[in-house]
């Protein structure tokens, strides 16, 4: 198990570095409107969203490994299915985030950019 956190937490720093000039890069503008104010947050909760996706995924793997590992073993299966019950509300949940932030922005009339 020590073996697949190293090489997750290895994953987890190249895709770090991949993603760095993407960040650096980025176009910076100064927000004057309310607009502006909406956009940034549609764009926090965007990469917000996506990374907890992203890392469900993961989990799911994780989760996988486990169950295949298991050889039969009757409480690392019902282990493992607990996880997988867990990582399927966390996607639920994440999904009903987002619609629920666009929800409220459309009652109040913002449009994302």
């Amino acid at each position: 198990m020590r073996f697949l956190k190293n090489k997750l937490f290895l994953f987890l720093e190249i895709l770090g570095l991949i993603l760095l000039p993407g960040f650096s890069s980025a176009d910076v503008k100064t927000i004057t409107t309310y607009q502006g104010v909406i956009n940034v947050l549609n764009n926090i909760t965007q990469w917000v969203f996506w990374f907890f996706i992203v890392a469900a995924v993961i989990y799911i793997i994780v989760i996988a490994f486990n169950i295949l590992t298991a050889s039969g073993d009757p409480d690392k299966l019902s282990k493992a299915n607990t996880q997988l019950i867990y990582a399927v509300i966390a996607i639920a949940i994440a999904t009903l985030a987002l619609a629920i932030v666009h929800f409220v922005a459309g009652i109040f009339g913002a449009t994302f950019s």
